[in-house]
């Protein structure tokens, strides 16, 4: 039997992994921010405000309809994936594999069906295709995060990132300029069409990938082992944290749908698109250290988490805090450059955004270290605080602020579930997430090379 293609015991450093993945990822996000904004761009352009608009509302609907139809499994898959190798579990590995896939498949199909209930009384006329078009990407990109959940886990980081940052923004940017070069135009129905196509050739792509794993390692050969109690009591707080992760990112766009105007929400989605760049830094870092985290955990390796903590941490806040400098500067030239002088007002709440993104990542990766603990209670109420007074929030200010109150809003809503977060992970694990913990840790952060794993007894 082959081994597996990866070596979560090895002689090589923590900082000699962490390096190559993060570079390695690096790459790739960076290309595939490059490739998402460039779609934006696109959508913008073909659409104008008010298509922008529609399809923004859409997305939003998509991206909530998303999270009980993925379960939280995809986080779930990193977790247990890392932890089961550790083990030398391997029938463990190719359960996990299977029944997450039909589970997920099947609460895909059934939010379909309740998008379409929906439909019926909430869908008028000028988004009514382009909303169907919209579920049929419910169960495409639910797999594909399955997916890249799964070779996260295998410590695959790179080729996680690569079909959902690379192969499916590419593809999409392609048949969009084809299209509109070939029609003359484009409808909101067409874009969501043409993104649906996309998001099948990556979920193939994705899919032959694990294959190819669980074939070189030897998981293919062994029988399925199965711990529904376990998986059920881990899956169901952290889709609760997906749920309310994916209205925090969505609420504003609801509400300013319902509230303003949908060319307000064109203004705002405007935003948000631009403001990926900033949450670049954050996602990079915490899709590299997530199995990772899963791994020091199962071998009782507190030490150089917190030292994975305190990195993490401080390069997430530098990299956010030149990025809202440098948009704080020329913002309104670049979106007015880039999307069009009708697009330019959304600067101010692209700014608001940037320092939401500042606090998030002054606080480093307590979600994901949280979570990958087995402290999945804990983030799903920090997250709920934070829902709640953005929310609050964005309806007493959307009057006075217009769309910028939104922002505003995110700000708070930061600061509340980031200093939740941080306190429970202090509290509960010893760890301090913060970036300025580098302050007490700065002695051991510099020799992370040279600090052996710590192992529990019989390991």
């Amino acid at each position: 039997m082959k081994r597996i293609p990866i070596n979560l015991r090895g002689s090589d450093s923590l900082a000699g992994k962490l390096v190559k993945a993060t570079l390695g990822s690096a790459g790739v996000r960076i290309v595939g921010m490059a490739l998402i904004f460039l779609v934006g761009v696109q959508l913008a352009r073909y659409l104008g405000p008010a298509g922008y608009g529609i399809y923004g509302t859409v997305m939003a609907v998509v991206s909530i309809l998303l999270v009980p139809a993925q379960l939280g499994l995809p986080q779930l898959i990193a977790r247990d994936i890392p932890a089961a190798i550790v083990e030398r579990n391997f029938a463990e590995v190719k359960g996990t594999l299977i029944w997450f896939t039909v589970a997920v498949l099947i609460a895909s199909i059934a939010m379909v069906a309740v998008g379409i209930a929906g439909s019926f009384f909430t869908i008028g006329q000028p988004a009514g295709g382009a909303y169907y078009w919209g579920l049929a990407l419910v169960p495409l990109i639910a797999l594909s995060n399955l997916g890249a959940g799964a070779l996260r886990g295998f410590h695959h980081v790179v080729g996680a990132q690569y079909y959902e940052a690379l192969v499916r923004p590419a593809t999409l940017a392609c048949l969009l300029l084809l299209v509109s070069s070939y029609s003359g135009g484009l409808s909101t129905a067409a874009a969501l069409a043409l993104q649906a196509l996309a998001t099948l050739v990556a979920l193939a792509m994705c899919i032959w990938h694990v294959l190819r794993i669980c074939m070189n390692c030897g998981v293919s050969n062994v029988a399925a082992a199965t711990q529904p109690s376990g998986w059920i009591k881990s899956a169901v707080p952290m889709a609760g944290t997906e749920m309310i992760r994916a209205l925090e990112g969505q609420y504003p766009v609801l509400l300013i749908g319902l509230l303003a105007s949908i060319i307000d929400v064109g203004h705002f989605r405007v935003a948000l698109s631009a403001a990926g760049f900033f949450g670049l830094p954050a996602s990079l870092i915490n899709v590299v250290v997530m199995s990772y985290v899963a791994t020091m955990h199962a071998q009782g390796d507190r030490a150089r988490l917190q030292l994975l903590a305190t990195g993490s941490a401080v390069v997430m806040l530098a990299s956010t805090l030149a990025l809202t400098a440098a948009i704080y500067l020329f913002g309104a030239e670049l979106i007015a450059l880039f999307f069009g002088e009708a697009f330019r007002s959304a600067w101010p709440v692209l700014v608001s955004l940037a320092i939401a993104y500042t606090i998030n990542a002054f606080f480093g990766s307590a979600a994901t270290i949280l979570n990958m603990t087995g402290q999945e209670r804990v983030v799903v109420i920090a997250y709920v605080s934070g829902l709640v007074v953005g929310i609050a929030l964005t309806l007493a200010l959307l009057s006075p602020l217009g769309i910028v109150g939104a922002g505003v809003a995110a700000i708070a809503s930061e600061l509340v579930k980031g200093t939740i977060m941080w306190f429970a992970a202090v509290r509960r694990l010893g760890i301090d997430t913060a970036a300025t913990s580098i302050i007490r840790h700065w002695t051991d952060w510099r020799h992370i090379s040279h600090i052996k794993p710590h192992r529990k007894a019989g390991q």
